[in-house]
Formats: C-alpha cells, structure tokens, sequence
C-alpha cells in the first residue's frame, strides 16, 4: 500500500540579510541591511563609546609601535616602548577618553554643534601623534643623508633630548581636549555645570 503525500505552496515573505561594518575615529557602527517582503529597511547598532575610546587608544600604540618598527626594527620599538611606557599609555589613554566622550556626546540630544569637539579631537590626536613621529626622528638619522636630506639629520638627533618634552606636550594636549569636551558637555546640560566650574576654571572665576 503507497501513501501519497501531497505538497503544499505556503507563501514566505523573502528575507535577506546583509552586514556591512563601518568603522572611524568618531564611531564603530554595524549597520544591518534587511529586505522583507521587498521593502528595505536600515537598523544600526553602535558599539558602545567605552569600546570607540579603547580602539582609539589601542590605535595610538600601534602607530607608535609601527612607526619604531619601520624607522629602525621591532626590537628597538619594544625597548623604546619600555623606556617611555608611562608617557605613551598617558598619551593613549587620553586620546581614548577624548574619543569615548565625543562618542557619547554625539548620541545625545545637544543645544550646541559638535563642530568645536570635532576639530579639538583632530588636533589633539595630531599633536599626540607628531609628538610620537618626532620622538622617533633620531632612527632616520642614517637615512637622511642617502635621501639626500643630510641638513635634516642634525634636527632629527636633536629631537631625541627632547622626547619627554615632546611626550609632555601630547599629554597637556589631550587633558586639554578632555576639558573641553567636559565644558561642551556641560553646555548641553548632560552633566552638572557645577562640575566643570569648579575643576576646570580654577583661578579662572571672578568673584564679585
């Protein structure tokens, strides 16, 4: 005895999925594509500031590192790393609250553009890496001179009794841009305005 078994068309709305990651300074984002029933629709989910902050200090790092490494080899980047460890992690660790508090500050509702935060932040993680770059000249010394730049080989060498000072500069640089996004913030009223009048304008006030 045979059994037949009659198929059914059942009708199912086609559903594709498509990931596609978008990744810079200002903010990771996975923004997920999803077609259902013919009609496109765009969800993102951004990964958290606290994750932004810690790529961008992971970042700053690397470049340090990378660029030893390039200039001279890998052994004289983790030697150079060891010696200057406090005042790079200091430079990283700025440049990564800076990042997570524009991140942050980007998601909420604001009075006042971001234009101030967005060219602070350029120009800090500039000065944080030209402080890193100079710090790293005296390796292109024996370079130079192949290159046909021997006159550049007498300020390279001389940055080297400077690396700390550099490395100074980078630091004030970042707690700078912290402050700022701190005020912009409190502008905003997305933390009390209390807070940055008494830690950030110390000796700056006025009393009547």
């Amino acid at each position: 005895m045979r059994t037949k078994y009659r198929s059914t068309a059942v009708n199912v709305p086609e559903q594709s999925l498509e990931m596609s990651t978008q990744a810079g300074v200002t903010g990771l984002s996975d923004t997920v594509l999803l077609s259902v029933g013919g009609r496109l629709k765009t969800k993102t989910f951004r990964l958290s500031p606290y994750l932004n902050g810690a790529a961008a200090a992971i970042g700053i790092v690397l470049f340090y590192l990378g660029l030893i490494t390039l200039s001279s080899d890998w052994y004289n980047a983790m030697t150079q790393f060891e010696k200057y460890r406090w005042w790079i992690l200091s430079l990283a660790a700025g440049f990564g609250i800076q990042v997570a508090l524009f991140v942050w500050l980007k998601k909420q509702p604001r009075k006042t553009p971001l234009k101030g935060a967005k060219s602070s932040l350029a120009a800090t993680g500039g000065i944080s890496s030209a402080s890193m770059a100079a710090c790293c000249a005296h390796y292109l010394v024996p370079i130079l001179p192949v290159l046909g730049l021997p006159f550049l080989s007498t300020a390279a060498a001389g940055l080297a009794e400077y690396q700390s000072l550099l490395f100074l500069l980078g630091v004030i640089s970042n707690l700078a841009g912290i402050g700022f996004m701190l005020r912009l913030m409190a502008k905003n009223d997305l933390i009390p305005q209390e807070v940055v009048a008494k830690y950030l304008t110390i000796g700056t006030q006025r009393k009547n």
